[in-house]
């Protein structure tokens, strides 16, 4: 339940597992849920969707339930942090021009040397704040950093981070506030059958509303509604530390 599907997907998701539960806590065929990875172990890291959770050195966001969205949300942060999505680099070791994903702004070009690993290493900060939803703590680096090509007269600079700002912005002001820009809540709601249970967790972070995730919960059938909730928050919240 969200205005747009990249603001579904702005923060990580997390997938709770109970040991040893009196009824099942899960996400339904969990394997099939995408997640996004940002290889954080390689000099020049990438981020993509998968559904792998045994990459070395990689760090990951999600699950997340809309496969397309994910699609839709890695699109957007290439355009906004040029990150590559190519599976090997070799910094300065490419014998050919850029790809295509250089030319249309969607990736510094590393391959080329054309971009060192500091400044290429805060694209990658930058992408990993706006997945755990701290958009506000980008846009202002980047108004910091604006400033400063200003008064250096690099003037050229300033207009590309100010153009950043705006798109980021622009999706901030498409969400849907209902809080104060401080703001943390969870929400919990739950419906049941005969046998099993399903609660959905409503998951606010600065504002807004970050993600939503849906726990199947098996063999309720002899647990009173306070009892399955109570069960879900207890082990939930001793499990992450957001």
């Amino acid at each position: 339940v969200t205005d747009n599907e990249t603001e579904a997907l702005i923060l990580e998701g997390s997938l709770i597992k109970k040991n040893k539960p009196k009824y099942n806590i899960d996400l339904k065929d969990d394997k099939s849920y995408p997640f996004i990875a940002v290889t954080v172990g390689e000099k020049f890291p990438r981020v993509f969707l998968t559904r792998n959770r045994n990459i070395k050195g990689a760090k990951y966001f999600g699950p997340y339930t809309d496969a397309g969205a994910v699609r839709k949300t890695l699109e957007y942060l290439r355009k906004i942090f040029q990150i590559r999505d190519c599976k090997k680099v070799r910094p300065g070791k490419s014998k050919n021009m850029p790809c295509l994903n250089y030319h249309i702004k969607l990736c510094p070009a590393p391959c080329t040397g054309n971009v060192s690993q500091e400044e290429y290493g805060r694209n990658i900060d930058f992408t990993m704040l706006f997945l755990k939803g701290k958009d506000r703590t980008i846009i202002d680096r980047l108004k910091a950093k604006m400033e400063q090509y200003s008064k250096n007269r690099e003037f050229e600079k300033a207009a590309e981070l100010k153009n950043k700002i705006e798109d980021i912005n622009k999706l901030h002001k498409d969400q849907k506030i209902f809080f104060t820009a401080e703001s943390t809540w969870d929400f919990i709601s739950t419906a049941r059958d005969a046998d099993d249970a399903v609660i959905s967790l409503f998951t606010y972070r600065s504002g807004v509303l970050a993600v939503v995730n849906n726990f199947i919960i098996n063999n309720t059938r002899y647990f009173k509604d306070e009892e399955i909730l109570s069960g879900f928050i207890e082990n939930y919240y001793s499990n992450i530390n957001d």
